[in-house]
C-alpha cells in the first residue's frame, strides 16, 4: 500500500528534495487506506494493548492538525440512530471505538466513522473523543519494524520509544519473537540508551555500492565524501522521522554535512 500511495504522487517520489521526501512519507502516514489496515489489526487487540499502541508517537503530525481528522481512532458515544447512519443500532447503544474516515462538509461538524463493520455517516464532533494524538497510519509508520524479507511490520511498546543516535551505545537484536536491546559499550548510570534507527550509510555493509557512487560524485563535485554521506543519511532521518539529529557525531558537523 505504501508503494501504491507513492506511485500516486510521482512528482514527490521522484524528487531528491528533503522537504518532498518528508511530504511523501506524511502523505502515506495520513492516507485513510493505511489507517483502515492498521484499524483491522488494532480491533483484534484487547483494550490495554490498544491503549499502549495509541500512546506511541506519530512523527508525521503537521502543526496545523486537529485532534479530530481522518485516520484517528476515537471513542464514539451517544450516536444518533438517524437515517444518515447505516446499520448502527447495535454499535451506538454504548460507547464504542472506531476510525474516523472523513469529515463532512458544513456545520455543525460531523464525521464519517467506522465502528467494526458498521459505517456511521453523520456523527457529531461532540460525540467523539480522540484516543490518540496521531493517525493510526502515522503511529505505525513511526514505530513499526519491518521483518527482513517479509511484508510484515511489528510494533514493540518499549523499544519503539528508544531515541536515535548516529553513535549509538546499544543495538537491537531479534531473538525468536522477542526484540532485545544489547549494550555495545559501557553505559554510565543515568546515561541515555540510544540505538540507530537505520543502517548508517558510512559503515553498513549493504550500503557499500552506494558509498562507491557517492564518493565518485563527491570527487567530481570536489566535496568531502564523508560529509556528503552524513548529509544524505541525515536527510533520510528527517524524511522518515522528522528530526535533525544532534547526536555527538552530528552536532559538530551537521550543518556542514547538510
Amino acid at each position: 500500500l505504501r508503494q501504491k500511495i507513492a506511485q500516486e504522487n510521482e512528482i514527490l517520489a521522484a524528487s531528491m528534495k528533503t522537504d518532498d521526501m518528508r511530504l511523501e512519507n506524511i502523505t502515506a502516514a495520513q492516507d485513510v487506506r493505511m489507517a483502515r489496515l492498521v484499524a483491522t489489526a488494532l480491533e483484534k487487540l484487547p483494550s490495554p494493548a490498544q491503549d499502549t499502541f495509541l500512546s506511541l508517537s506519530d512523527c508525521f503530525l503537521e502543526s496545523t492538525s486537529t485532534n479530530l481528522r481522518p485516520g484517528v481512532w476515537v471513542e464514539v458515544a451517544g450516536c444518533s440512530n438517524s437515517a444518515d447512519n447505516i446499520g448502527n443500532s447495535d454499535t451506538c447503544n454504548n460507547t464504542a471505538r472506531g476510525l474516523v474516515l472523513a469529515q463532512r462538509d458544513g456545520l455543525p461538524e460531523r464525521f464519517v466513522v467506522q465502528v467494526g463493520s458498521e459505517i456511521l455517516r453523520a456523527v457529531d464532533a461532540g460525540s467523539l473523543r480522540p484516543c490518540c494524538e496521531g493517525t493510526l497510519g502515522g503511529i505505525l509508520l513511526t514505530n513499526a519494524v519491518t521483518d527482513d524479507g517479509d511484508d510484515i511490520a511489528s510494533v514493540y511498546s518499549q523499544t519503539s520509544r528508544l531515541n536515535h543516535s548516529c553513535a549509538p551505545n546499544a543495538v537491537v537484536m531479534k531473538l525468536e519473537s522477542k526484540r532485545c536491546v544489547m549494550s555495545t559499550q559501557a553505559i554510565k548510570l543515568g546515561e541515555e540508551i540510544c540505538i540507530s534507527y537505520t543502517e548508517d550509510y558510512s559503515e553498513a555493509e549493504q550500503h557499500e555500492d552506494f558509498r562507491v557512487r557517492v564518493r565518485a560524485a563527491a570527487a567530481t563535485l570536489r566535496l568531502d565524501a564523508d560529509l556528503l554521506l552524513l548529509g544524505l543519511f541525515r536527510q533520510q532521518l528527517f524524511a522518515k522521522w522528522g528530526f535533525c539529529c544532534l547526536c555527538p557525531r552530528c552536532e559538530p558537523i551537521g550543518k556542514a554535512a547538510d
